[in-house]
């Protein structure tokens, strides 16, 4: 799923941002509505680690439970290790490092997008410089 997302989001952001003199002005004009969108799609994903963090430590103790109760004798910390190797539990673990890798890149683009601000004016002002 996540691998999915960052290359529905690697396209959109290509899309929004290819910069060009005939669309100079254009992308210059809606770089703060995207720029919110993006920060938008960055915080959503950054709660949606936060909701599957909870998923992860509500299931860790429902594993730990069940073994417990399935156990004649009072588990060690030493269970943990096996509670880890639970494939529900590997799963969750596998899509929050993905989910990370997407939170890096959006970080990231959000960044570009900031610096971009500035790029886009001083090319506006070089062409204008170009024009006189």
């Amino acid at each position: 799923m996540n691998d999915e997302l960052y290359d529905k989001y690697k396209a959109d952001f290509e899309k929004d941002f290819k910069v060009d003199a005939f669309n100079l002005e254009k992308v210059a004009l809606e770089l703060p509505s995207r720029k919110h969108f993006w920060v938008a799609r960055l915080h959503d994903l950054k709660r949606r680690r936060y909701k599957l963090e909870l998923s992860k430590k509500t299931l860790e103790n429902e594993v730990l439970r069940q073994m417990q109760d399935k156990s004649p004798v009072k588990l060690d910390k030493g269970v943990t290790s096996k509670i880890r190797n639970n494939s529900s539990m590997q799963e969750l673990s596998e899509e929050l490092k993905n989910l990370d890798m997407v939170i890096a890149w959006l970080d990231d683009a959000v960044r570009i997008i900031t610096f971009m601000s500035n790029d886009v004016k001083n090319i506006i002002e070089i062409k204008k410089l170009e024009e006189q």
